[in-house]
């Protein structure tokens, strides 16, 4: 399913997406940003399996900061 309103619920308001590999993505900023982003991108691929790893995981109070790497095999 491909809901983009599910999907940005993963993220923070003021998150940030590097896709260091993938030209004018290597920094996407935002949660509006970054599902405007992942809708544009979406269109392109007619199958995707994302596996997402977290990283590190910082807790600090009521805040977290996470670092997750994913691995994706994308059908164009």
């Amino acid at each position: 399913v491909r809901d983009a309103a599910l999907w940005g619920a993963n993220w923070a308001e003021d998150a940030e997406w590097n896709l260091p590999v993938v030209p004018g993505m290597e920094r996407v900023t935002g949660r509006e940003a970054i599902v405007a982003a992942w809708v544009e991108s979406m269109a392109l691929f007619p199958f995707v399996n994302m596996m997402a790893m977290p990283g590190v995981i910082r807790v600090d109070g009521d805040r977290a900061a996470v670092t997750s790497y994913t691995s994706e095999v994308a059908v164009m």
